[in-house]
């Protein structure tokens, strides 16, 4: 019996020691788990702190580039996400036209000064509001001279095209004569150059819209027009540029135009030639880079069958306008080819008629229109309609478009060439 009582105790003792063991050695785990976590939360809040810090190392521009690696820097700044949103919420702002005289045409007119005034935080910047009245008569003339030099000396009065045109050109006109009260509006910003303030160059885009019936082309006024390639591409490259350009040191002086009443004769365009031509002659004008439908570029559609094709479209080749015009047009293909070869820019003196670059030929100043490739990707089942969506858009050519206008103009201003 003793024996007993003697073996079972021993056992007892064993058995606590076991217990006491297992109580130290869980004690000793959750003690390592604890730091282990406590550690892990110590270096992920290290993290979280650190990465604002060094993003926004990241993000500092290079507000004095000297190479072409800088002026890449500096692009990137502005992603492709960031652009096609910054267009989404333009074409959303100025629902559901933009069509001179409509709320959507004045809610775009907001949305833009207010975006101007956002990169203007140091107050370095000119950011102003030209009004004028549309020159309707001129706008007028231009029409039925069109008619009379195309159509009239190629159709007989009884031929459906000859009708059709007749018909076009008196609905336009009369649509003007409707409008002229609705004063134009040139949205305008400007950097002044520190070392060579004479120097100006433009850069324009039209942000007005307008939509055609497609077999007669007369105007549908009530119609949606989201305007997503026309103009609000031009647009949104011209305002992301300023963004950027807002931040630099700009040796030159650049000014950028959103022109009013672009669908409707250019008169916006022609408003703002007619109140600058004079400073422009005594200064050094490099000349005017207009912007406009830069989002469109298909492979399947493309009679060339290939992307990135665009077009620098200048004066007739020939004249002597050509050779100026050219001047611009091929540094601005050098500069740009340096920045983003994936796109290209024909350069072609065809003497184009579409867009705002005409104001500043009648007056012979150095125009360029960047667009794309009307002879061969023109487009026609969402030019001038209500299908002009940002989801139609070619996404990859837009912001390479971007990338290579941004780049071109940025290193025209500080004079980097590599």
């Amino acid at each position: 019996m003793g024996s007993l009582k003697a073996f079972l105790k021993r056992r007892m003792k064993s058995k606590m020691k076991k217990v006491r063991l297992s109580i130290s050695i869980s004690s000793n785990s959750n003690q390592k788990l604890g730091l282990v976590l406590f550690l892990s939360t110590l270096f992920l809040l290290i993290g979280l702190y650190s990465k604002p810090s060094y993003a926004l190392a990241i993000a500092k521009i290079r507000d004095n580039p000297t190479k072409v690696y800088d002026i890449k820097a500096n692009l990137k700044l502005i992603d492709k996400d960031e652009l096609v949103d910054t267009l989404r919420s333009f074409v959303k702002a100025s629902r559901p036209s933009r069509l001179v005289g409509s709320s959507g045409h004045e809610a775009a007119q907001k949305f833009l000064h207010q975006k101007l005034e956002e990169t203007n935080k140091n107050k370095d910047s000119l950011i102003y509001i030209d009004t004028f009245n549309p020159d309707v008569d001129y706008a007028k003339k231009m029409y039925c001279d069109d008619f009379n030099r195309q159509i009239k000396t190629a159709y007989k009065p009884s031929d459906p095209e000859y009708k059709k045109w007749l018909e076009y050109t008196k609905h336009t006109t009369s649509f003007l004569e409707e409008r002229k009260s609705f004063k134009g509006k040139n949205i305008i910003w400007e950097k002044r150059g520190h070392t060579r303030p004479k120097d100006i160059l433009v850069i324009g885009a039209h942000y007005d819209t307008l939509v055609q019936d497609p077999a007669t082309l007369l105007i549908k006024d009530e119609a949606s027009m989201p305007g997503a390639n026309d103009n609000g591409s031009g647009v949104i490259i011209a305002l992301s540029l300023v963004k950027l350009l807002s931040q630099m040191k700009l040796p030159m002086t650049v000014r950028v135009v959103f022109f009013d009443w672009g669908e409707l004769g250019f008169l916006g365009s022609r408003a703002f030639v007619n109140k600058y031509k004079n400073e422009f002659t005594d200064k050094n004008f490099l000349g005017l880079i207009n912007l406009d439908r830069l989002g469109y570029d298909s492979k399947f559609l493309d009679k060339e069958k290939k992307y990135g094709n665009m077009k620098m479209y200048l004066r007739r080749k020939g004249s002597e306008g050509h050779i100026h015009d050219k001047r611009l047009a091929q540094k601005i293909s050098d500069l740009g080819d340096n920045i983003s070869p994936s796109i290209h820019f024909e350069i072609v003196g065809n003497q184009f008629k579409n867009s705002d670059n005409v104001s500043f030929w009648n007056e012979d100043l150095v125009a360029l229109t960047m667009t794309g490739d009307w002879e061969n990707d023109f487009d026609p089942k969402r030019y001038h309609t209500s299908d002009d969506f940002v989801e139609t858009l070619n996404i990859n050519t837009f912001y390479r478009a971007f990338q290579f206008i941004g780049g071109a103009v940025m290193s025209m201003a500080f004079g980097i060439s590599r």
